[in-house]
């Protein structure tokens, strides 16, 4: 399914910047460093592959600079959302070589593990935007998958959010976010393969531990 790009208003945007970290007792608001794609905070180095330069296609993708996630729980509803750093128009391009580009959620029962309970996220292929979810509670191919409709998807230039019932992420207790790149697409009813797809941008990390988590609302 599609979702009809529409304008945000500047007002919006600096309002969400606002935002401190927990700004109301049903959302938890996390922003994240400006400029730091392909420099996430999980790497001695600070740079996870070495040919990415400040110069290449996706460094210079401003709408995979995520600002700002939140997680907002209210009436039985979890609204997932990203304030990225360009707004994503018609005519905006891929970068080189790129299939598709995700913001994507990542939910856990438990704080134990890398890998989520449930994948959420938001893709772009360049004309239009698609969504899902997927329960990797289980751990064995193949994966539950739930297809989203369009009207769970808001595209208000450079705000995104996804908002699904609250019975698709049963238990979840944690969650962080990211921007991925694919230059291939792996079947989502499977394990994500390795090669072909990188994290440009994710949450920043507290500095107690390796992964970074943040709470449910």
């Amino acid at each position: 399914m599609k979702a009809t790009l529409a304008v945000m208003s500047i007002l919006i945007a600096t309002l969400m910047l606002a935002m401190p970290l927990s700004s109301a007792s049903n959302t938890v608001y996390v922003t994240d460093r400006e400029g730091d794609l392909g420099k996430t905070w999980y790497t001695v180095s600070g740079d996870p592959v070495s040919w990415w330069s400040g110069d290449s296609p996706i460094s210079n993708a401003g709408y995979l600079d995520i600002l700002a996630g939140w997680i907002t729980v209210k009436n039985k509803q979890v609204q997932m959302g990203v304030l990225v750093k360009d707004p994503i128009a018609a005519g905006t391009l891929l970068p080189d070589g790129v299939k598709e580009v995700r913001w994507a959620w990542y939910f856990y029962v438990e704080p134990t593990h890398w890998y989520a309970d449930y994948y959420a996220f938001i893709a772009w292929d360049g004309i239009g935007f698609t969504a899902a979810i997927k329960d990797i509670t289980g751990l064995a191919e193949p994966f539950p998958v739930i297809y989203l409709n369009s009207d769970s998807i808001a595209v208000e230039g450079n705000v995104l959010t996804l908002t699904v019932d609250s019975s698709i992420l049963p238990g979840v207790n944690w969650w962080f976010f990211e921007s991925q790149v694919y230059k291939n697409l792996w079947p989502l009813e499977g394990w994500a393969r390795y090669g072909g797809w990188h994290a440009p941008d994710l949450t920043d990390g507290p500095n107690d531990t390796m992964l970074p988590w943040w709470p449910m609302p």
